[in-house]
């Protein structure tokens, strides 16, 4: 479990790392494009193509490694999610903790996956924080799930992925650039507030295991 969490750790350290990258393109983008006129396309003004292209090169790439690193990053979350909701179940009562294969098929089923993961978490937070006496980390596991919800929303609502950039005028890509940095900026801080997560709730849980296994070591002795 904690070389799990070492890896979960730095993979989305890394991929926050890329989505602060992926930000900084969109923002460039918006920048280099202020100077034309948003009314007109990009096939119908002087742009400046190096620049243009060195704008677009960055961007593919910075999108493609944050998408990579992202993937990597969901795949350790589920396994460590599975981890923390088993080994808690093995020290609180089954009815308190959900088992861990329903919590990994709540981030699957449309709809429950928008509304039930927090309440797993909220479920482990309240185990320990009854077991430890520790403060609660209700305000960390809200900021995570409100600002993923915004990352939904905006990607939802506003962005179109297909979306003919040929024909879009320089005013929709500046405005689509922004709208691209809101989500990414959303997600950023969501990531943050995981990675607190994450890492004391996996301190927290060694130290239930730490007390699960004297308490259970002075009742075999006291018999």
């Amino acid at each position: 479990m904690r070389m799990l969490k070492n890896a979960l750790i730095i993979s989305l350290s890394v991929s926050l790392f890329a989505i602060i990258l992926t930000i900084t393109a969109d923002l460039l983008e918006w920048y280099t494009l202020g100077s034309y006129p948003p009314a007109e396309t990009l096939d119908a003004i002087d742009v400046d193509l190096g620049v243009q292209l060195t704008v677009d090169v960055f961007i593919l790439l910075s999108t493609l490694f944050m998408f990579l690193t992202l993937v990597v990053t969901a795949v350790l979350f589920l396994i460590w999610v599975f981890q923390l909701h088993k080994r808690t179940r093995l020290m609180e009562s089954k009815d308190s903790i959900y088992h861990p294969g329903l919590v990994l098929a709540i981030y699957f089923v449309p709809f429950v996956s928008l509304v039930m993961p927090p309440v797993a978490m909220w479920q482990i937070n309240r185990a320990q924080v009854k077991r430890l006496k520790v403060h609660t980390l209700n305000s960390w596991i809200i900021a995570w799930w409100l600002f993923f919800l915004l990352v939904w929303a905006i990607s939802t609502v506003f962005m179109d992925f297909d979306t003919n950039w040929e024909t879009m005028t320089i005013g929709e890509i500046r405005s689509n650039a922004l709208v691209y940095a809101l989500g990414e900026f959303s997600l950023l801080i969501a990531g943050v507030a995981l990675l607190r997560i994450i890492h004391l709730m996996t301190k927290r849980l060694f130290e239930m295991e730490k007390a699960y296994s004297d308490d259970n070591t002075k009742r075999y002795a006291a018999e």
